[in-house]
């Protein structure tokens, strides 16, 4: 899967003449796996885009392979009210996307009696995040953590996001519409150029990390709350990019290369 300790599994893998198979999740592949391409007998890709880092004939477009949740409680999109936004920022959460979020909250005051917030905040802001709730009077289910992700995005009419690509796996697969900001330190910038896939295809919007605030956030959900035939359109574009059998199209070529 990329990181820097499959290198010499791999190479040592070569040189036993053992199959070999990466999957790279993200658009813009990273050092390892393009260095891997070279010996892989297999080389299974997230993105389209993706190709032309591998050598053509092996390589693979098969999906981001998710949790079964995710493929079992998907179901039709929620009807308002309210209005459910999903904030999710990664496992740990994220700072700023908790501030803008917050910031945010003076700005979406018109909304506020239309509007359910489920968000995921990492431990370290689940107080600041939730007392900013409590003294605005916004309905919010704030929490660390949340375990159930597909019951989440099943429950969501538009959810703000980082740009990981497991991420947007589940969004395609929920068929969501997203604000995305991608994580602006991540290797090679690889965020932007996930984001960049659903945002051309008309299933996201971006938002520069740089240029994130409370009030650039809020017009992008305030824009697409009051635009609900866009909101809709967004996500049956991503939903059409899903590959719900991804695990299994995977699955079936490594069998190949055993025969």
């Amino acid at each position: 899967l990329g990181g820097y300790v499959s290198a010499p599994v791999l190479a040592a893998a070569c040189l036993l003449r053992v199959r070999r198979a990466i999957h790279e999740q993200n658009l813009l592949p990273g050092l390892t796996n393009r260095a891997l391409g070279v010996i892989a007998n297999r080389i299974f890709i997230s993105f389209e885009e993706s190709r032309r880092y591998f050598p053509r004939g092996r390589t693979v477009v098969a999906g981001n392979p998710l949790r079964r949740q995710h493929r079992c409680e998907t179901s039709a999109p929620p009807r308002r009210p309210p209005f459910t936004l999903l904030v999710i920022g990664g496992s740990l959460g994220s700072h700023q996307i908790n501030g803008a979020l917050t910031e945010a909250l003076d700005e979406l005051r018109p909304i506020r009696e239309e509007l359910m917030i489920i968000h995921q905040t990492g431990s370290a802001d689940l107080g600041a995040v939730t007392d900013a709730y409590r003294r605005q009077g916004f309905a919010a289910e704030a929490s660390p953590f949340i375990e159930n992700m597909a019951a989440a995005y099943r429950r969501a009419h538009l959810v703000v996001s980082r740009a990981g690509a497991t991420t947007l796996a589940e969004l395609m697969m929920h068929g969501k519409a997203s604000i995305l900001i991608p994580y602006p330190r991540a290797s090679d910038n690889h965020q932007h150029y996930n984001a960049m896939f659903l945002v051309k295809r008309g299933a996201a919007r971006i938002i520069n990390p740089r240029e994130l605030t409370g009030r650039s956030l809020a017009e992008q959900v305030l824009r697409l709350y009051r635009s609900p035939g866009e909101l809709a359109a967004m996500g049956e574009n991503a939903g059409r990019l899903a590959r719900p059998g991804a695990a299994r199209e995977i699955v079936e070529h490594c069998y190949a290369l055993l025969s």
